[in-house]
C-alpha cells in the first residue's frame, strides 16, 4: 500500500474547535459522527480507497461496532468487484448478537445481528478475521462475489479448512450452503478478481470450468471449459499483444473466448451467451 489513507482522517471532539470550523467551511468533509478528512485529499482517492477510508471512519467513530462483509473484506484487501459505493452500506455488527439502540438505521450503515468473535484492528478499526470476511460476504451477498473474496484469501496464503472453521465458528446460520458450496469451488489460481469473476458465473449456470491450467507447452489458460474452449478476461492492449498466441490456440483446436473487464462488469450475461452457443455447436458436431 501506499501511504495509509486512514492517516488523512481527523477526530472531531470538543477539544479540537478549529475541526469543527473546518467542516463548516467546507475544507474538511464529514465521514462519520466523529470523523472528517481532508476533502481535497479524499477526493484525490480511487474510489475502493474512499470507501476504505469510509469504514475505517464509521468503526472508529464508533465505540463497539466491529466491521464485517464487504466492509471487513476492503479492509483485508480481498477481491471485491466495483460498485457505486455510494450505494454500498458500511456493515457492521455489535458485540453480543445485539442492534444498537440509536441510529442503527443511519444512512450509509448497514448493522446485522450475528456475532464477531475477537476482532482484529486494522488501522484503528474493530474488523472481523480474513476468513470470517470471506464467510460473510458469501452469505450475505451470495456465491458470485463470495468466490471472489475466497479466491483472493486462498492466494493470501488462508486454507479451505480455515475457511471451513469460520464457517463452524457461527453454528447454524442463513446461508451457510452457499458458503460451503464457495469454498469448495474456491482456488488460489485466479490472478485478478475478473478471472474469478468470469469462473463464478460458469459454475453458477451449473457448468464446469477449470481455472489457470496448461493446455500447450509453456501456455497456461486463463480459465477451460469442457477441454477445449478458453475464456480469457483482460484489457483490449492485453488481447493485442497475446494475438499469435490466441492464433496459435485456435490451430490447436481450442476456441478462445475474450471479454474484457469492462464487458464481464457490464454484461456478464454476454459471457454465458457466448460460451452456450460454442457448447451447442461442439455438441451438434459432436
Amino acid at each position: 500500500r501506499e501511504a495509509k489513507p486512514m492517516t488523512l482522517l481527523e477526530t472531531l471532539h470538543r477539544t479540537k474547535p478549529h475541526v469543527h470550523e473546518e467542516v463548516k467551511t467546507g475544507s474538511l468533509l464529514q465521514l462519520a459522527p466523529r470523523m472528517a478528512v481532508d476533502r481535497d485529499a479524499y477526493l484525490a482517492l480511487s474510489a475502493c480507497e474512499r470507501k476504505r477510508l469510509e469504514c475505517i471512519a464509521v468503526a472508529r467513530s464508533s465505540y463497539s461496532a466491529v466491521l464485517i462483509s464487504k466492509s471487513a473484506a476492503r479492509l483485508h484487501d480481498l477481491w471485491l468487484l466495483p460498485t457505486d459505493s455510494a450505494k454500498e452500506p458500511v456493515e457492521l455488527a455489535l458485540p453480543g448478537r445485539s442492534l444498537p439502540r440509536h441510529n442503527r438505521n443511519a444512512p450509509g450503515r448497514h448493522y446485522r445481528k450475528t456475532t464477531v468473535g475477537t476482532p482484529l484492528s486494522i488501522d484503528g478499526a474493530r474488523v472481523v478475521t480474513m476468513e470470517r470476511a470471506v464467510v460473510d460476504v458469501a452469505r450475505y451477498h451470495g456465491f458470485h462475489p463470495g468466490l471472489i473474496a475466497a479466491d483472493s484469501a486462498l492466494r493470501m496464503g488462508t486454507t479451505k479448512q480455515a475457511l471451513r472453521d469460520a464457517l463452524a465458528s457461527l453454528g447454524r446460520v442463513h446461508g451457510a450452503a452457499v458458503v460451503r458450496r464457495v469454498i469448495d469451488a474456491a482456488s488460489s489460481l485466479p490472478r485478478s478478481p475478473y478471472e474469478s469473476s468470469a469462473r463464478a458465473l460458469i459454475l453458477d449456470a451449473g457448468i464446469a470450468a477449470v481455472p489457470r491450467t496448461h493446455v500447450a507447452p509453456g501456455i497456461e489458460a486463463e480459465l477451460l471449459v469442457g477441454g477445449k474452449i478458453i475464456i480469457e478476461v483482460a484489457h483490449h492492449g492485453v488481447f493485442q499483444r497475446r494475438a499469435q498466441r490466441t492464433e496459435y490456440l485456435r490451430a490447436l483446436g481450442f476456441r478462445v473466448l475474450q471479454f474484457t473487464p469492462e464487458q464481464l462488469l457490464a454484461e456478464p450475461e454476454s459471457l454465458l451467451k457466448a460460451l452456450r452457443m460454442v457448447l451447442r455447436a461442439k455438441a451438434q458436431v459432436a
